[in-house]
């Protein structure tokens, strides 16, 4: 959107009121009395968001281009959205698939590893117990004890 091609300028000023939303959301410090002044011409919004930003005229051109072709992007079809949502289900049934497979894998080694060798399994359990007690038995004295002070 060259400030010499005519054709995209006067496209410019031709949907400039939906630009103006995203102009104001993109750069705040640019008032909409200020826009509204501009009646959409391409190179006085130029001018006017590269002053109140200080940023470069040739940045400025780059982003409102960006924003003008934001603007007119048409919204996903239904058949779009309809293949998104047929992925989507898709890949929730392999992530459950693979989720099951993994629990049920990991399960069957547990009990195998359990029965090969109980006593082992026992004392860690047991070890783990005693670990996790005396950590949380800690804790709540020391919530008591800073109470009572």
């Amino acid at each position: 959107m060259a400030s010499g091609n005519s054709d995209t300028t006067i496209d410019f000023a031709k949907s400039f009121d939906k630009l103006v939303p995203l102009i104001r959301n993109e750069w705040p410090e640019v008032e909409a009395e200020a826009l509204d002044k501009t009646g959409g011409d391409f190179e006085q919004v130029v001018t006017l968001v590269a002053k109140k930003t200080e940023h470069t005229k040739t940045l400025v051109r780059k982003q409102l281009t960006e924003l003008h072709s934001v603007s007119h992007e048409e919204p996903a079809t239904a058949g779009e959205l309809g293949r998104l949502r047929k992925m989507v289900d898709r890949l929730q049934a392999k992530s459950h698939e693979i989720s099951d497979y993994v629990q049920q894998k990991m399960l069957a080694d547990a009990k195998k590893k359990v029965a090969d060798n109980p006593l082992t399994a026992l004392l860690m359990a047991l070890g783990l117990g005693l670990v996790l007690g005396f950590l949380l038995r800690g804790f709540g004295r020391g919530r008591r004890a800073g109470g009572d002070a």
